[in-house]
């Protein structure tokens, strides 16, 4: 019988712009009146991607930052932008959330800091009237996807209130207290993700700053930790450098993924680690019924002038990796030498007798790796997406 999967796609952090001024630096790779060759221009680039590799979802999230310092016109093109690409994907569904770009809250275009927000059609940040305007007067919303809910929460919602608030996110008290009771309602959802723009947990590698992390973030992390149902994934956007790991607390933290920037202007010190990425996660749900929440990732880097491209070392998440599994991979390394005894040496083959070596986290994989070399003597080889090929005994 053929596996039940759902796929979710990834974006966020468009940063889509009008103009610039002369010798100012662009934001991102998306402006709103550049040419559209797919080689230069990031949506025109990822439609082909789609279709050239048949790339399909379920749903289509966006962690936020539609435009740069809320520029109604870049807000409206990438919404619209955002459209296509659930088109392409065949994605059911469009959900997103509110990035601290996305709000005047400086009073230079409106008023009113989310007008053009709430002036977009389709409504953001989810089609349905009664649940934008829940997202909207609550600070989130809760939107059921087949296996799947997704709880799209407004980490920029006090933006603008005080000087200090445009610096950071925040969950609010409130919406900490409803989510207690969603966490219950949503019992026997087998796949639960939070959206939402800022980190809620410490993100600050390469000089990216220690300072905007999301206010009572690791109470948030901690109220999902208790859910005895099963495991949350945590998808944010706002830090431009894609990375997955462990919440922190116990086994049943969530997974947190930062899923990068889709398009922004990347600067050079992040640029040694990181692109502009693409990405998919993909749920077995009869996998997930015997070891829980674990998924595989897969994504994509944008190149301006070669276009879309499969990720490797070097450009954030690699082509392909999962999460999920929490035991040492010291453990996984030993079950791995145990199987080379049986003289098995592709890696398909390792990975269908030890199952939950696909539902590791890229730094654990590594880690196993190099203590599969140093005390085992047996290596793993990648093949030319960098993904592992065969397993041998370093001769």
């Amino acid at each position: 019988m053929a596996s039940a999967l759902f796929t979710v796609a990834l974006t966020s952090d468009l940063h889509a712009y009008s103009s610039v001024l002369a010798g100012e630096r662009k934001p991102s790779h998306l402006c709103i009146s550049s040419t559209e060759e797919p080689e230069n221009h990031p949506i025109v680039g990822l439609l082909e991607l789609i279709q050239t590799q048949s790339i399909s979802a379920d749903v289509l999230l966006c962690a936020g930052d539609l435009g740069h310092q809320a520029c109604p016109e870049a807000i409206k093109y990438a919404w619209n932008a955002l459209f296509q690409v659930k088109a392409a994907l065949n994605a059911g569904e469009l959900i997103a959330t509110v990035g601290n770009h996305d709000l005047d809250s400086r009073f230079i275009h409106n008023v009113n800091p989310i007008q053009t927000l709430q002036d977009l059609a389709p409504e953001f940040p989810y089609r349905d009237t009664t649940k934008a305007n829940q997202y909207w007067s609550r600070t989130y919303t809760v939107v059921p996807v087949g296996p799947a809910v997704v709880v799209t929460l407004n980490s920029s919602a006090t933006h603008g209130y005080q000087e200090q608030e445009k610096n950071h996110g925040r969950v609010t008290p409130a919406a900490l207290s409803a989510l207690r009771k969603i966490i219950e309602e949503l019992r026997n959802v087998p796949i639960k993700i939070l959206l939402c723009h800022h980190h809620p947990h410490q993100h600050d590698e390469l000089n990216l700053g220690p300072n905007d992390v999301m206010a009572d973030g690791q109470r948030l992390l901690d109220l999902l930790s208790k859910d005895t149902s099963g495991t949350w994934l945590v998808v944010h956007g706002h830090k431009h450098h894609p990375k997955i790991s462990y919440a922190a607390g116990g086994s049943n933290a969530p997974v947190v993924l930062a899923s990068g920037s889709l398009c922004s202007a990347l600067f050079l010190e992040l640029q040694t680690e990181a692109r502009n990425q693409f990405h998919t996660v993909t749920f077995d749900l009869d996998t997930i019924s015997r070891l829980g929440l674990v998924g595989r990732v897969r994504s994509w880097y944008w190149h301006c002038g070669t276009g879309w491209e499969t990720s490797h070392r070097g450009t954030g998440l690699p082509y392909e990796c999962g999460f999920g599994h929490r035991g040492r991979p010291t453990s996984m390394a030993d079950a791995i030498r145990d199987e080379i005894k049986n003289d098995l040496r592709a890696w398909n083959t390792i990975a269908s007798k030890i199952e939950s070596v696909n539902y590791m986290l890229p730094q654990d994989f590594d880690y196993m790796r190099s203590y599969l070399h140093e005390r085992h003597k047996i290596k793993i080889t990648d093949d030319e997406r960098g993904q592992p090929f065969e397993v041998s005994e370093v001769v």
